[in-house]
């Protein structure tokens, strides 16, 4: 998907806090730090918006190629109160309609925190407690046998590629989720979402609230 670079708009988006919302204007479509039009918690403008530490299990994307997964990925950190890191650049504006589609009004829910590119992803604050694990199919582990803990963060290449040689080289451990023979992959959202369930589970970190129906 291609950006006219000339195009800027003045429209705001809304970054809330609690029960204070605050408008910021939209960056150049051009720039490649463009946002998410509605109401996403982005802790990379307001640090006080990651909360309980940096010992929290997080969901990072490596540079995803496509909107409606990371959209979906939005609404699954809000179900499951887990951070979302995008580490940019991505395939697509991040103001992509897809985007919201898939988001839905959770939203207003999710705390994702952008990275500029790898390196300043590996430099986040976040980054200096718990593990990185890489999920790929070259991964060494099977995830069912692997012992998690509450500061690990779950890692994610891209659909088309998945990771290069230096995000392997800097994950703690490289997991694989098995699959039926014959069958090449799943779904990013569907796989970040069965790796997060087990690793949930282990650590006692699943919402404890009651469904609201």
């Amino acid at each position: 998907m291609s950006l006219d670079p000339t195009r800027r708009s003045d429209k705001a988006f809304k970054v809330t806090t609690g029960q204070h919302t605050t408008h910021l204007p939209e960056t150049p479509a051009g720039n490649a730090d463009c946002v998410p039009q509605g109401r996403f918690r982005d802790s990379s403008f307001n640090p006080s918006l990651t909360r309980r530490g940096s010992l929290r299990m997080r969901l990072a994307l490596f540079q995803p190629d496509i909107p409606q997964n990371l959209g979906a990925a939005l609404r699954l950190g809000a179900c499951l109160d887990v951070p979302v890191d995008v580490i940019e650049p991505c395939g697509f504006p991040l103001s992509d309609a897809g985007v919201r589609r898939a988001a839905m009004d959770y939203g207003a829910l999710a705390e994702m925190k952008r990275h500029a590119g790898w390196a300043d992803f590996l430099a986040a604050p976040e980054r200096k407690a718990g593990r990185l694990l890489l999920f790929t199919t070259k991964g060494a582990r099977n995830f069912h046998g692997f012992r998690f803990e509450p500061g690990d963060t779950l890692l994610f290449g891209r659909e088309s590629a998945g990771a290069p040689d230096d995000v392997h080289a800097a994950a703690d451990h490289r997991l694989f989720i098995p699959l039926a023979r014959g069958a090449r992959s799943l779904n990013l959202t569907v796989s970040a979402a069965i790796a997060l369930s087990e690793a949930l589970r282990q650590t006692d970190g699943f919402p404890t609230a009651a469904p609201t129906g």
